[in-house]
């Protein structure tokens, strides 16, 4: 289950760290898929070439989205640790 939080989390506007750096790029991949699958089909065109576009580019992103979270988790517990022994 931390692996889900992981994602879920680095998805997320953290602080200290911002939002997810590849959201905006997601969404252009996604956008530009579909437009090139206008073409062979009109709106089905455009919704098979997002969910194309989305199979290729969403394990990177949500890879990226469990390194923040993990990364955030883990600098949340290590100040924690340190202002208990302070």
């Amino acid at each position: 289950m931390q692996f889900f939080k992981h994602i879920i989390n680095g998805c997320k506007d953290l602080p200290g760290y911002g939002p997810h750096p590849g959201t905006a790029v997601l969404l252009i991949v996604i956008l530009v898929g579909g437009l090139a699958g206008v073409d062979k089909g009109g709106w089905a065109g455009f919704i098979g070439g997002a969910a194309f576009s989305c199979i290729m580019t969403m394990p990177l992103y949500l890879h990226g989205a469990y390194s923040r979270g993990k990364l955030y988790e883990q600098s949340k517990v290590r100040l924690m640790k340190e202002i208990k022994d302070a």
